[in-house]
């Protein structure tokens, strides 16, 4: 009956593929929410990843990206030669460090 059943290692995504999946989905979430913009670019992305479960850091960059949309939205220091005819604003870069000491991103 189980002769077909085939055994699967599977292993969490870690290192530089952990980083490199971090900031595609930073990139793909604050991207997605920033409809009108031109361009988001995040600059350096110094967080810990963590290893094992990807969830927490899933969990992590969904409340960076919501923090990342609204600091966009309520600035007011986008030049009037990055405003789109339509509203819509220009590039914004983004850089998130971790600070270890105060254990804050």
């Amino acid at each position: 009956m189980f002769q077909n059943i085939k055994v699967v290692k599977v292993t969490p995504v870690a290192g530089k593929d952990r980083e490199a999946f971090a900031l595609s989905y930073l990139v793909q979430w604050v991207e997605g929410s920033l409809v009108k913009k031109k361009g988001v670019t995040i600059q350096r992305l110094d967080i810990p990843c963590g290893e094992g479960d990807i969830r927490p850091l899933v969990r992590n960059l969904r409340m960076l990206s919501f923090y990342i949309h609204a600091l966009v939205m309520s600035s007011k220091t986008l030049k009037k030669e990055d405003v789109d005819d339509d509203g819509g604003g220009g590039v914004v870069d983004v850089s998130i460090s971790f600070d270890a000491s105060t254990n804050i991103t």
